[in-house]
């Protein structure tokens, strides 16, 4: 064998790496839920630190007619969760990892970058009454602490500042709720509204696109699982090229038949060949 396929199989590795610094990346959703869950779980166990919830909040831009004509419906606002970079309904806790999910800024510098991880450290939330609230200095006897199970966008207690210490600058940065635009660039039909944060122990491969990983473990064999062929198409790339190098990575095992390129690109690249030649 090669260089490369010697370097390949130096970097498999069956079983989940015990490390939370490794991000662990599947396929299929309900992989990435169950560790998820039971990190966190495992975590609160040991802490004895309590569960809250994030949620998101759309917002209908669209004029008061084409509302009447055409409301928003729970499975279109869904969607638009879904398609945003925003937690809905995330489980989280002090302590517990958590990744970024977009670049973040203050003062035009970039302080936090797509796939950064960290540990939170605390939770301001902002009350119409009361004012600024910092959740983490709040014993669990607390009244507030019944409100804030779930953290909503629209309610009268929400979020105002979230706290990270990241591992790959060991600095701790405010992550603040941000919204995301959907329809026409100039006059866009809805936002939403969210925080930019989801545990950090396992993603979609899906989800991953696009961020850098410092390592990561890809379960290849999950790709397997996907129902139908297209949906494969490009999974295996975006595992495989998420880490700054190589030795950065490491597989659950080599499955050729998980790499998938759509036939369009492939023809395309067929062609090109042809032509060049």
């Amino acid at each position: 064998p090669d260089q490369a396929t010697e370097d390949l199989f130096t970097r498999l590795e069956c079983s989940i790496p015990d490390d939370d610094s490794v991000i662990k990346m599947f396929a299929i959703n309900s992989a990435v839920y169950d560790y998820n869950q039971e990190r966190l779980y495992n975590h609160c166990k040991e802490t004895g630190n309590s569960i809250f919830h994030f949620s998101c909040r759309v917002k209908d831009l669209r004029s008061p007619h084409i509302q009447n004509m055409y409301p928003l419906s729970d499975s279109q606002s869904d969607r638009l969760i879904s398609q945003s970079s925003f937690s809905n309904f995330e489980k989280l806790a002090f302590g517990a990892q958590v990744m970024v999910t977009r670049n973040m800024y203050e003062d035009g510098n970039v302080i936090a970058v797509n796939g950064d991880t960290g540990r939170l450290i605390g939770v301001t939330l902002m009350d119409d009454e009361k004012g600024e609230i910092r959740l983490e200095d709040l014993s669990k006897d607390d009244d507030t602490w019944k409100e804030v199970e779930q953290i909503c966008m629209e309610s009268a207690l929400y979020p105002h500042s979230i706290r990270v210490h990241l591992d790959r600058t060991k600095e701790l940065v405010t992550i603040l709720p941000q919204s995301s635009d959907s329809g026409p660039e100039t006059a866009p039909d809805y936002t939403v509204y969210g925080i930019p944060l989801v545990l950090g122990y396992a993603l979609t491969i899906h989800k991953a696109q696009g961020a850098t990983l410092n390592k990561a473990w890809l379960d290849m064999q999950s790709i397997m699982g996907m129902l139908t062929q297209e949906s494969r198409h490009g999974l295996a790339y975006v595992g495989l090229s998420r880490t700054r190098t190589a030795a950065d990575l490491s597989i659950s095992k080599w499955v050729p038949e998980a790499i998938f390129s759509d036939p369009s690109v492939y023809k395309f690249f067929k062609t090109k060949t042809h032509v060049t030649n």
